[in-house]
């Protein structure tokens, strides 16, 4: 999500923070757009005016790829049919 690509001004950060972000550092702040949902950023680059920071995960934007073995097959259950989709173990859970 592009919009959680950001240069955060350094002056947004406490100066006591600012001597410890550099690459890799992880903080949470607000969205963006949604102040009320808090967001997970990685600090990507210090300069000497803005921080570079990214709210989207790691592994946003790359080709994931999973090997799965699919080891049984059922009928649908009545209320899995009405809900459109499946239970697990434990039942529907919302």
């Amino acid at each position: 999500m592009p919009e959680l690509d950001l240069a955060v001004p350094i002056e947004a950060f406490e100066e006591e923070q600012r001597s410890e972000l550099q690459p890799g550092v992880r903080f949470q702040g607000p969205h963006p757009e949604n102040h009320e949902q808090p967001v997970i950023y990685t600090v990507h680059a210090v300069e000497e005016e803005v921080v570079k920071v990214s709210g989207n995960h790691e592994l946003a934007g790359q080709i994931l790829r999973f090997a799965v073995e699919i080891t049984d097959v059922r009928e649908a259950t009545p209320e899995e049919l009405s809900h459109g989709h499946a239970h697990g173990a434990g039942g529907c859970g919302h």
